[in-house]
């Protein structure tokens, strides 16, 4: 038997073949520009699926999804796919495919991956953070994710680091998002250049030497730094672990970090709590997958 676990992108979408012991035996990108019509989800998904030989052997799928899950697999709404209203995701694809099926927050499924088999293992109570257009977030507590009554937990980057900071994507001043965000780096580096330039140009620039760049790095990983100590005094948490395109530059960002937790934290803290880059890169999200496409396909077996 094998368990499939996905992990759906604004830009592509992501599939993993894992043996049922965890070893991942396949992945592969396709675009999923194909799914901002709803409709297409399970034949879709099916015919992807369809790509592993062994595709009959498939008994569990989990997936995740960027935006609002239900804890019924429900997407009551997401930010990459504005056709998305309430649709039953869980049930399309269970009915599809013939198999139990978990949906879940896309950055709940990298946080689940990272405490699986990345930079939180072992750990019961850590946070992982994404950052790329925008900062996601999960939050787990006693070895289970945090979604709250609505299902909204982990909404990390709209933490507010200064009320009258620069304008966020979701209407509001001064959130995480608007300072430590792949879209911040950019809106940051025009205001100081005039220069329209994508995240990842500014890396460059930066490991270059270039000294605009480079500021724009410092202050991109202070502001996180704020955001994570407020994080770690609120929840007290193991380990805080920061994947998404960004965290690519990690060697831009770390001693920033640092510097801004330090500042922002207590003193309690600083010996304990590990700040690190995801262990898993862009597999965390399948790996996610995997974990609880297992849980639920256990838990079918059993009953």
């Amino acid at each position: 038997m094998f368990i499939a676990g996905i992990d759906l992108g604004g830009t592509n979408i992501k599939f993993g073949i894992f043996s049922k012991e965890g070893e991942l035996l396949k992945s592969w990108k396709a675009s999923s520009k194909p799914l901002l019509d709803p409709k297409v989800i399970p034949d879709y998904i099916f015919d992807e699926l369809k790509r592993y030989e062994q595709w009959a052997e498939i008994k569990a799928l989990g997936i995740g999804v960027p935006g609002l899950v239900s804890v019924d697999g429900i997407v009551k709404e997401s930010p990459n796919f504005p056709d998305w209203k309430d649709v039953p995701v869980k049930q399309m694809l269970s009915e599809k495919l013939g198999i139990p099926v978990i949906v879940e927050n896309d950055a709940n499924l990298f946080t689940i991956g990272e405490g699986s088999f990345g930079n939180a293992k072992h750990c019961k109570n850590y946070v992982g953070i994404t950052i790329g257009t925008g900062v996601g977030g999960g939050i787990v507590i006693d070895g289970n994710i945090v979604h709250g009554c609505k299902g909204m937990a982990g909404e990390i980057g709209h933490i507010v680091i200064h009320p009258s900071g620069p304008l966020c994507s979701c209407g509001k001043k001064g959130c995480l998002e608007a300072y430590s965000s792949a879209t911040a780096i950019k809106k940051i580096m025009f205001h100081q250049t005039g220069l329209e330039l994508e995240a990842e140009d500014v890396a460059k620039l930066a490991l270059k030497g270039d000294k605009v760049a480079l500021k724009v790095f410092e202050k991109v990983g202070y502001h996180l730094g704020i955001g994570i100590a407020t994080i770690v005094n609120l929840l007290d948490v193991e380990v805080v672990v920061i994947g998404g395109g960004v965290s690519k530059s990690w060697d831009l960002l770390q001693k920033h970090i640092q510097k801004g937790f330090v500042e922002h934290t207590f003193k309690v803290h600083l010996d304990t709590v590990k700040i690190e880059k995801s262990l898993l890169g862009d597999n965390a999200g399948i790996f996610g997958g995997f974990f609880i496409a297992t849980t639920v396909f256990n838990n079918s077996e059993v009953s």
